[in-house]
């Protein structure tokens, strides 16, 4: 009967591992993830940053409506907004990572 309870307990041991080897993998990769577009939405904001300077010269000089400039303004605020949302995916990628481990976190 001991014997059994062991056996049980082991095969429900390994099963616990894999399945938090498993999550730690996913959230290693949704970390790995976020980083990647964090890198990417800055070289968006920048450029968009660039286009609505430019459309204010433009709008400036009369070579382009004030509705043009507004199109290219909110889509550079719109840019920035997913850009602060990945940041709070990443901390929470990382909080759940940490979670899953078994870490403590300190507020």
């Amino acid at each position: 009967m001991y014997e059994i309870n062991e056996k049980i307990i082991d095969k429900q041991r390994e099963t616990f591992d894999k399945n938090l080897y498993i999550s730690l993998e996913k959230y290693k990769s949704d970390i790995l993830k976020y980083e990647k577009l964090l890198q990417r939405d800055e070289d968006i904001i920048a450029l968009r940053d660039k286009i609505v300077n430019s459309t204010q010269s433009q709008l400036q000089n009369g070579t382009i409506t004030s509705t043009t400039f507004l199109t290219e303004l909110n889509n550079k605020n719109q840019a920035m907004l997913l850009y602060k949302t990945h940041q709070i995916q990443l901390v929470q990628a990382k909080i759940n990572f940490l979670t899953t481990k078994g870490i403590k976190i300190n507020e």
